[in-house]
């Protein structure tokens, strides 16, 4: 497979499980973002081993906790999602296997950190770069894109704190209570606020709130370039890990 050439887009989570699996395959590839870690916040975690090791490294156990109902969890976030979307609430088991992704994802950027090419992106350089090599967007599509329609759902997250016991998620679908989701994962804590909460005194004037932008669906495009990561794709409920197996499916299905 050395004869597959591999352009990456980004250099966040996603970008480097697609980076990961060309490197288990003896793909050559190169990436292309800011050259910075994303930084991650909020209840994230891989689903799956996709093979990385290194020192101290192994999977836990994630135990969910659920307050409350899920029509009040949806209610909460995003009011009413249409028919062909649902939320997480019952997606995963009581208990999970999970692997550390900032952990993970540090130990990634730092070992392909070489293969970053540090600029920012045009669009007409991703298209570009699809017609001569095999593509894969994660940047968020309204930076390549900004004219196509983006559904999204605006949260607030407080970083560092959280009242869960350790290697648990709690969804909280009580209306009497602000937030909706609270994480304690592998010492790192966060709690989860409706973005009608995100001009409260209590979180616009603390420096550990992050406001993000919760993609849900477009209507953009890019031909010969594979979409993969949540904002790669813009679409709601992408695993991280679901960026290693689909860069696997695409070099299987590019070899000669």
């Amino acid at each position: 497979m050395s004869d597959i050439e591999v352009s990456i887009i980004g250099c966040g989570p996603a970008a480097m499980m697609i980076a990961h699996a060309c490197d288990q395959h003896g793909v050559n590839f190169r990436l292309y973002g800011p050259g910075t870690p994303s930084f991650i916040s909020g209840a994230q975690y891989l689903h799956s081993d996709v093979g990385v090791r290194y020192d101290g490294l192994r999977p836990e156990t994630v135990r969910y906790r659920r307050i409350g109902t899920e029509a009040g969890y949806e209610a909460k976030i995003y009011g009413k999602l249409p028919e062909n979307m649902q939320t997480s609430w019952s997606k995963f088991k009581e208990e999970v296997e999970a692997w550390p992704l900032i952990g993970i994802y540090q130990f990634l950027f730092s070992k392909f950190y070489d293969k970053i090419s540090r600029i920012e992106v045009t669009l007409e350089q991703v298209l570009e770069l699809g017609e001569r090599t095999l593509t894969f967007n994660t940047a968020p599509l309204p930076a390549l894109m900004p004219d196509a329609t983006y559904e999204v759902e605006r949260v607030a997250i407080l970083n560092g704190h959280s009242t869960a016991p350790p290697m648990t998620i709690v969804y909280n679908g009580d209306p009497e209570e602000p937030w909706y989701r609270m994480s304690n994962l592998w010492s790192s804590q966060s709690i989860e606020y409706p973005h009608d909460f995100a001009t409260d005194a209590f979180l616009t004037e603390d420096p550990n709130v992050t406001v993000v932008k919760k993609p849900l669906r477009t209507d953009a495009f890019i031909p010969n370039v594979i979409l993969s990561g949540r904002y790669g794709r813009w679409e709601k409920g992408v695993l991280v890990d679901e960026s290693y197996y689909q860069a696997i499916e695409a070099i299987r299905n590019a070899a000669p």
